[in-house]
């Protein structure tokens, strides 16, 4: 089973266990609707919810049968988890990042440009970072460039804007 980490502990908060979480997904309000996430501690473990508030960009958690500092210690760092089944269905245009790279990228022409390695998510606009031997292009994630996302068959079409190519430097 595909698992996708929706958060990491940063630390245990209060004297009674509860979690600091760092959320790693856009969706911080869905961890109001999970009973139970994954993470890796002597082993793989399944860990029961029993509460949750959300505060400013973190989240809280309160795990069963953690009621101390101590025993919420071996959980700093780790990355929870949750089966990539109850992944939440996006809008129509968005997608998830961990679907997007390694996809295939080809302008509307059908020229190859090369293999999506990396998105930055910037101020403006996120940015696909398109990869092919010794040329890198930075592509906007816009709709006016990106023109066609075909997730299954792993194919990216885009219009670049004059300059795009240009704007690439080599990726040594």
């Amino acid at each position: 089973m595909d698992y996708l980490a929706v958060g990491k502990v940063l630390k245990p908060q209060g004297i009674k266990g509860e979690l600091k979480i760092e959320a790693l997904t856009s969706f911080p309000e869905r961890f109001l609707e999970l009973e139970r996430v994954f993470t890796e501690v002597s082993g793989w473990e399944e860990l029961e919810i029993s509460g949750v508030r959300l505060k400013q960009n973190f989240v809280f958690l309160k795990i069963k049968g953690i009621d101390s500092i101590e025993e919420a210690e071996p959980l700093r760092g780790k990355l929870l988890k949750i089966p990539a089944s109850w992944r939440k269905k996006l809008p129509q245009g968005e997608y998830y990042i961990f679907d997007l790279i390694g996809i295939e990228v080809f302008s509307v022409t059908g020229e190859h440009l090369g293999e999506l390695t990396e998105v930055l998510s910037l101020p403006g606009n996120d940015v696909y970072l398109v990869v092919k031997e010794d040329q890198e292009i930075p592509v906007p994630a816009l709709k006016k460039v990106v023109k066609k996302v075909d997730i299954s068959g792993r194919r990216m079409e885009v219009e670049l804007l004059p300059g795009l190519r240009e704007a690439g430097k080599n990726a040594d």
